[in-house]
C-alpha cells in the first residue's frame, strides 16, 4: 500500500490493467482511491485476457460492463484499451501498437501536489 501511495504522487500518466478473467480487485479500488486523493493524475485502463470469454457476444457484454465501471471510478473521458489473445507468449502485436500510439499523443496535465513539493523516487540504496 505504500509503494502505490508513492507511485500516487509522482506518476504522470497511470496505466491500470485488469486481468479480465478475474475482473476488477479489491486492491484495484484501493489504488484509484489513492489516485483520487492524490489529484489524478491520467489514467488509462488495460484489460487483458479477452480471450477467456469464447462467446463473441458474452465477450461484448463484458467489455460494456467493463466501459461503464470503469468510467463511473476514473472519469468519462479516460480511455479503457482491450487486449485479447497471445501468440508465441506475447500479446497481439496490432494491440501493443494501438496502446503505444495513445499513450504517446497522451496530454500530461501539471498536478498541484507535484507543482507546490519537490519530489523524488528512489528504486533503491545500496
Amino acid at each position: 500500500m505504500s509503494s502505490m501511495c508513492d507511485m500516487a504522487k509522482i506518476a504522470d500518466l497511470v496505466l491500470v490493467t485488469v486481468d479480465m478473467s478475474i475482473g476488477f480487485e479489491m486492491e484495484t479500488f484501493e489504488f484509484l482511491s489513492v489516485l483520487q486523493i492524490h489529484g489524478f493524475p491520467k489514467c488509462i485502463g488495460v484489460s487483458t485476457h479477452m480471450d477467456f470469454y469464447k462467446d463473441g457476444k458474452q465477450c461484448k457484454k463484458a467489455q460494456k460492463k467493463m466501459k461503464r465501471r470503469f468510467a463511473f471510478e476514473v472519469t468519462k473521458e479516460s480511455k479503457l484499451f482491450f487486449i485479447s489473445g497471445m501468440q508465441n507468449g506475447y500479446y497481439k502485436h496490432r494491440d501493443i501498437i494501438n496502446l503505444a500510439r495513445f499513450i504517446s499523443i497522451v496530454k500530461i496535465r501539471n498536478l498541484e501536489w507535484k507543482v507546490q513539493n519537490p519530489h523524488l523516487m528512489v528504486d533503491r540504496v545500496e
